[in-house]
């Protein structure tokens, strides 16, 4: 048994057998396929001009006592002339940014502890990513995941 290990594993062509072997025991080769849906549709494929960012706690309160955080993770469409590669590499700074305009202005949407004023967006989230990043480089901004973790109401 010893002798045989020896001669597969000091050839070339044992060494592909073998290999070839372990790729086959895994269940084959990958193979391109399209993505279905747990309803049998197919899975829409994302837009390579959209970046996720990594997720930040966003603090909420009310009378200036803090009643929940929020766990967000935000999505950014970029404009044609931004490169994808580049924002995704420099994330943690977007995070960074992210991080600080949450703390510094007020989030809270008076209606709903559970979620914060989507207006932000526009008016303080996109202009602090866009010291980042650079102006005209975003297109648009959304949560793309939003779960709360309650603190306390009064």
């Amino acid at each position: 048994m010893k002798r045989t290990q020896n001669m597969i594993m000091g050839t070339k062509n044992g060494l592909l057998a073998l290999a070839l072997g372990g790729v086959l025991a895994m269940g084959g080769l990958p193979v391109a396929s399209t993505a279905w849906a747990a309803d049998g549709g197919a899975v829409e494929e994302k837009d390579p001009r959209e970046v996720e960012l990594p997720t930040i706690i966003m603090p909420i309160s009310r009378n200036e006592r803090l009643v929940n955080y929020l766990f967000v993770t935000f999505r950014m469409k970029l404009s044609p002339k931004a490169d994808p590669w580049k924002i995704r590499d420099d994330a943690h700074y977007g995070r960074d940014a992210l991080v600080r305009i949450v703390h510094k202005v007020d989030m809270t949407d008076p209606e709903n502890l559970k979620d914060f004023d989507r207006s932000k967006i526009e008016s303080d989230i996109i202009p602090a990513m866009e010291k980042v990043y650079g102006k005209g480089v975003i297109e648009k901004m959304w949560p793309e995941y939003l779960d709360s973790q309650k603190v306390a109401v009064r």
